[in-house]
């Protein structure tokens, strides 16, 4: 029985946990902790931090995994990446482009800033206001964050200090930067690459909470109500930034935005996203991108038929959201949702992460039943 170990035991990787006991996998998770919905499942549950590249490779060596990957973790992709090309074990994503996708600054500058979409961005090492050379609004994220931790608009420059603080404390390489700010409606893109060829593409329309400025995700739409000449355009530039980045080969996930005619790339990374959509597109489609992708690590790449998707309809995915520090609520999902899961159990505390809306939970109905 081939063995993996899953990076991270939050509520995204609990999904991987699910596939690769379907698959019949020995399953390996760990964490800081070793707490959480995925390590619940897991076969066997180690604390090590997913950044600790050493302890990893050290576990991975003492327990005989085939098998190192996660989704919907940024901090994970290049500890996985490491650890495969140490031991030689199957990986779909290089550990330069890893790298490179960990790191806002260094996904901007891989890009380049005459890249079509990218955003003008800014490094800052420290809170003066005289060193922005952008103008106002801006975005003010850590270098290696994701989930909204340490994101603020600056509308000028009286909260950059208190922002920067912010920002710094999230990043593990101490680094803040700047991009424009963009407004306009916001997509989603997950794709599939095949030797460097994009096989499957699903646009969703990505809704924000409108009272907060970072934005923070309430629920995705799909099929996407962009028109279809826009997500043409959307598919030429995301091709152009995975030659750019050398994404290849497995899943891919794009944040766009929109705005007077012009696409914006927000966020880029070589993995499944972290707001459970393959099931979303899953529900519309029939097509499978979580199982995919594993099966792929093991070995079988998909075929054509597996990317053939079927009009099932349009699907929502909402997620359902509480202030930190609360109890979690677990409120019942609408009586048609066709698929609900929480991710605390009734009355636990709602942890800390964007420190404004917490995602406790979510759930899919057909759109016209929202």
């Amino acid at each position: 029985m081939p063995r993996i170990l899953i990076l991270g035991t939050g509520p995204v990787q609990k999904d991987a946990v699910e596939i690769c006991c379907a698959l019949g996998l020995e399953v390996f998770t760990c964490s800081n902790s070793g707490l959480g919905p995925a390590a619940a499942l897991a076969d066997h549950v180690a604390r090590i931090d997913i950044t600790d590249v050493s302890g990893v490779l050290e576990y991975v060596r003492q327990h005989q995994i085939n098998l190192v990957y996660s989704i919907g973790s940024d901090l994970a992709m290049p500890t996985a990446c490491r650890v495969s090309q140490e031991l030689a074990l199957p990986t779909l994503v290089t550990l330069q482009t890893a790298f490179t996708c960990n790191s806002k600054p260094n996904l901007r500058a891989a890009l380049g800033q005459d890249f079509p979409g990218n955003v003008r961005y800014q490094v800052l090492d420290q809170p003066d206001p005289a060193r922005v050379s952008l103008p106002y609004p801006l975005v003010l994220k850590p270098a290696d964050s994701q989930g909204g931790r340490g994101v603020n608009r600056l509308d000028s420059p009286d909260n950059l200090a208190l922002a920067f603080e912010q920002a710094i404390a999230f990043s593990r390489q101490g680094r803040v930067i700047l991009e424009e700010w963009i407004p306009g409606p916001e997509f989603s893109l997950n794709l599939y690459l095949l030797a460097g060829q994009i096989v499957f593409s699903a646009v969703s329309d990505r809704r924000v909470w409108p009272q907060f400025a970072i934005g923070l995700v309430h629920s995705h739409q799909y099929p996407s109500g962009l028109s279809s000449a826009a997500q043409h355009r959307l598919l030429e530039l995301a091709y152009s930034a995975c030659q750019r980045l050398d994404i290849r080969n497995g899943p891919a996930y794009f944040q766009i935005k929109y705005w007077q005619d012009r696409l914006f790339l927000i966020e880029i990374t070589p993995r499944l996203d972290g707001c459970h959509l393959w099931r979303l597109i899953r529900s519309a489609s029939g097509v499978d991108l979580l199982r995919i992708t594993f099966e792929h690590l093991l070995g079988h790449p998909p075929c054509p038929a597996d990317f053939q998707p079927q009009a099932l309809g349009s699907f929502q995915l909402e997620f359902t959201c509480q202030p930190p520090g609360q109890p979690a609520l677990n409120l019942p999902a609408p009586p048609k949702a066709t698929f609900s899961d929480y991710y605390y159990a009734p009355g636990e505390a709602v942890r800390r992460i964007n420190g404004l809306l917490e995602k406790t939970g979510y759930f899919i109905t057909a759109a016209e039943d929202v």
